[in-house]
């Protein structure tokens, strides 16, 4: 009767450590403010947004979505809103998101820059679609 108590004990052992293994390697694979921030930039590469007058982006802390970096895109608007969108990043993946609705940004230019990211943090294409998730407000 012991053997099978021995066993259910290792399997839960294993799982364990395997669970532990992939956060660790999700940690190891976080990307920085100043990555996030490229990537963004890359994400609105070709946009009419990086035209306007005094464009930038703030990052600001969103606590209910602390897998990602969040920006504000504010721009000098004497007549309307300075505020030109709200961006997400993936802290893990590089994804690049609209935080206000589930839209993920796509293109080649962001592929490509993301691509670069992944292969200097090590994130293989397995690791990738691991750690993918859906956006904030998905």
């Amino acid at each position: 009767m012991k053997a099978p108590h021995y066993f259910v004990l290792v399997v839960l052992v294993l799982i364990s450590a395997q669970q532990s293994a992939a956060q660790t390697a999700a940690a190891q694979h976080t990307i920085t403010h100043e990555e996030a921030r490229e990537l963004l930039y890359g994400a609105l590469y070709g946009q009419k947004v990086l035209q306007l007058d005094r464009f930038g982006l703030d990052e600001y802390n969103d606590t209910y979505f602390p897998r990602f970096y969040v920006f504000e895109g504010t721009a000098n608007n004497p007549i309307g809103s300075v505020i030109t969108g709200h961006y997400a990043v993936d802290s893990l993946t590089g994804d690049v998101w609209d935080a206000i609705v589930c839209r993920e940004y796509k293109s080649q230019h962001l592929r490509k820059l993301q691509e670069s990211l992944r292969k200097r943090h090590g994130i293989s294409a397995r690791d990738y679609h691991r750690l993918r998730a859906r956006g904030p407000m998905c």
